[in-house]
């Protein structure tokens, strides 16, 4: 099982799965199919599962020896940037902290460092790699190399957007223990945290500080990947014009630093000003003050200059030594440096193409549609004339590396295989699926709202309706209808389009005979994966329709636009627009995964031991009431499961809970109540539900010729 974890078993040549041999027979019609260009196959090496594995370590090492050298430079700025009247300058701000607290306070907030920037380095570098050859692969051959600038910039901006998620709670405690004065905060990680945590409705910890991080960090990353890659590329296209190759390993480390370096003092430029509010908001003045508050009162001026030096100094040190140590720990795996020149047309050897691709293509990019539509695989994926063509089999027989590098994919084990166009349709009908079922039951989750918010005077399903529509009118039972659209339509793209990829993803990583004993464990980790993505995706907008529809009429705007403006305005309060995420995954991940494992256990079990033909004997009428019945036996499961996590949501958004935490609302409330208040609703709602989401999911796959879900188990 050592396969299910790339980032230590690359590393582990015996761990690694066996590779299947090339097979004899020719390719059938279904094989051809899938042959499109592939930018993963278009590198030597080859960018695998391995390849990637390894990125993310060099990334871990990357990020997390650079920026953790750095504290004591580190510790200088971030108190330049909130008491610019004591710290003045980097050498006399360490000689201020050394002379007040001791030479061991300008290492305060290494460990926060070391933790929270490897786990961004591992995101930052691993999923970059991902992304830019997702991206490039979905442009095209020939798309892919015009528009490489706009891909780096994609690429880069959708891995700092996960990478951000793993720092944000380190940053935040790091930001507090070296910005706070002596004796006024812990120094030491574990106390650190749990001082964090304790007061985490000043402080906003884990993710209070997620959005000025993105915004500090995303132009950051983007600058830092696009200038890197230009740079090396007019190095190599400029001045060292012989091949790279013929240059030794120490030059080409060498102009990976430059290039670094460069591109460093662009990045402290670009990220400067939200990087100073970040550390403005760990201190006590400006406690519960918001982003753009804090902004205005400090002015753009003094955020874009104050500090500047001492970052440009860091951040460009800190660059260029990130990508020499990156690319010193991949040219000792034997990965090679990073960039180099661009050519127009980058064909790979057809020798060496790993034989999983089906078939290396022989077509020239002139030969491939030139539509950039192919960068919206949601859309495109109902547009035909859009999709790449397909290649051509190849006659010339597969080498020794192309034999080795064989392995089985599930997305090739299916029928019809699982292209990015199969994954854009499941997107979609995940919008209609979950869009449409959670709009219909607004009237439901009003009540079962109101029940978990206020229990004394809502005291059932029936009642709730009639105290609502007496006391406010009939239409108040559909307050929120507009965010609960909104945010289940993206919450639904992302958990259904995202299962299907990631259950692939790992079937694969585990291999052909894992994939099948364990699919249990696959179903439950590729819905768990897909939903921390599709939270992200709802919070925002939950957290409006949880407001609107909890507060007492008059008190706060029912209309969307007003809601939202409400809600940014009062960011201290109502904690918009990440503050509810912590319990959104405690209770949308545990449901999701119960969600999907038992509609796929169940469905297996009718199609095992009740429904004992083949699958496609049935007519589609029966397939779709087998997906309807599962489904609502699945929801009954998910609601019980769910229940007390959405409870302390629900009572997140009540006046008199301002500012208290998930752990202290659980405890005043306590967990009978949490559980039993309101399930019975929960559970007439989530199985209906439940059961309709799977049917309107699978009717549009039926309709698109992609069959239902699920089905007896077999060994493929």
């Amino acid at each position: 099982m050592s396969a299910f974890f790339p980032v230590i078993s690359t590393l582990n040549p015996a761990a690694m799965p066996k590779m299947a041999a090339a097979p004899a027979a020719s390719p059938s019609v279904l094989a051809t199919s899938a042959a499109k260009w592939d930018a993963r196959l278009s590198h030597e090496p080859v960018h695998d599962n391995a390849f990637y594995g390894k990125c993310m370590l060099g990334g871990i090492l990357s990020c997390g020896i650079t920026h953790t050298a750095m504290t004591p430079l580190d510790v200088v700025k971030c108190n330049m940037q909130v008491n610019p009247a004591k710290f003045t300058g980097l050498v006399p701000g360490i000689k201020t902290i050394a002379s007040e607290e001791g030479v061991g306070a300008i290492f305060k907030g290494w460990a926060p460092t070391a933790i929270g920037y490897s786990m961004q380095g591992m995101c930052k570098f691993g999923f970059y790699d991902i992304f830019k050859d997702m991206y490039s692969t979905m442009a095209g051959e020939e798309n892919a190399f015009k528009y490489r600038g706009a891909i780096y910039l994609a690429g880069s901006a959708s891995a700092e957007f996960f990478a951000d998620m793993l720092l944000c709670p380190m940053e935040m405690v790091k930001v507090k223990v070296q910005t706070s004065p002596a004796g006024t905060f812990p120094v030491k990680l574990g106390p650190a945290v749990a001082a964090m945590r304790a007061n985490s409705a000043e402080t906003r910890f884990p993710f209070g500080s997620l959005v000025p991080l993105w915004s500090r960090q995303i132009p950051y990353t983007m600058a830092k990947f696009f200038f890197f890659e230009k740079v090396v590329e007019a190095f190599y296209t400029h001045v060292f014009t012989e091949p790279k190759s013929s240059y030794p390993k120490s030059t080409q480390l060498g102009i990976t630093f430059a290039s670094g370096y460069l591109a460093g003092i662009i990045c402290a430029i670009v990220s400067h000003p939200a990087d100073s509010v970040v550390s403005l908001m760990g201190k006590p003045a400006n406690k519960g003050k918001g982003f753009g508050q804090i902004v205005n009162e400090t002015g753009m001026m003094t955020l874009a200059t104050k500090g500047l030096g001492t970052r440009i100094i860091m951040i460009g040190t800190l660059t260029g030594a990130q990508w020499w140590i990156y690319d010193t720990f991949k040219t000792a795996m034997g990965m090679g440096t990073s960039g180099g020149p661009q050519t127009a047309s980058p064909h790979f050897p057809a020798a060496v193409l790993p034989s999983f691709a089906i078939h290396p293509s022989t077509s020239q990019p002139s030969d491939r549609p030139t539509t950039m539509s192919a960068f919206f695989p949601v859309i495109s994926s109902l547009n035909p004339i859009a999709k790449p063509q397909m290649a051509a089999p190849s006659a010339r027989p597969a080498s020794i590396l192309a034999t080795s590098a064989a392995k089985w994919d599930a997305r090739l084990s299916h029928d019809p295989i699982h292209d990015n166009a199969y994954y854009g349709k499941c997107m979609i009908a995940g919008i209609l699926s979950c869009g449409l079922t959670h709009t219909g039951i607004t009237p439901l989750d009003v009540v079962k709202c109101n029940m978990q918010v206020n229990p004394a005077k809502f005291k059932g399903l029936l009642p709730g309706i009639k105290t609502i529509a007496s006391e406010e009118g009939s239409a108040a039972l559909f307050k929120g209808w507009a965010p609960t659209a909104i945010g289940y339509s993206m919450q639904g793209m992302c958990k259904f389009g995202f299962y299907e990829f990631f259950k692939d993803m790992y079937s694969t990583m585990a291999g052909e005979e894992n994939a099948f004993k364990y699919r249990g464990a696959i179903y439950l980790a590729g819905s768990a994966s897909a939903e921390f993505f599709a939270d992200i995706a709802l919070c925002p907008m939950e957290m409006v329709k949880v407001k609107v529809q909890t507060s007492p009429a008059g008190t706060f705007p029912v209309e969307f636009g007003p809601a939202i403006a409400a809600m940014r305005a009062n960011s201290a309060e109502t904690r918009f627009p990440f503050g509810s995420l912590v319990p959104l995954w405690s209770r949308q991940i545990p449901y999701t995964m119960a969600k999907f494992f038992f509609f796929e256990k169940v469905v297996e079990a009718f199609y095992t031991h009740v429904f004992t033909e083949p699958k496609s004997s049935y007519p589609k009428s029966t397939q779709l009431g087998i997906t309807f019945a599962s489904g609502y036996l699945a929801g009954v499961i998910c609601a019980i499961v769910s229940h007390p996590a959405d409870s302390v949501v629900s009572l997140m958004g009540k006046a008199e809970n301002k500012g208290k935490g998930f752990g202290q609302i659980a405890s005043e409330t306590g967990l009978v109540n949490l559980a039993t208040k309101g399930l019975g609703t929960r559970i007439i709602m989530i199985g209906t539900l439940t059961g309709a989401q799977w049917w309107i999911y699978d009717t549009f796959k039926t309709v698109m010729g992609m069959g239902t879900s699920g089905g007896a188990a077999k060994k493929h």
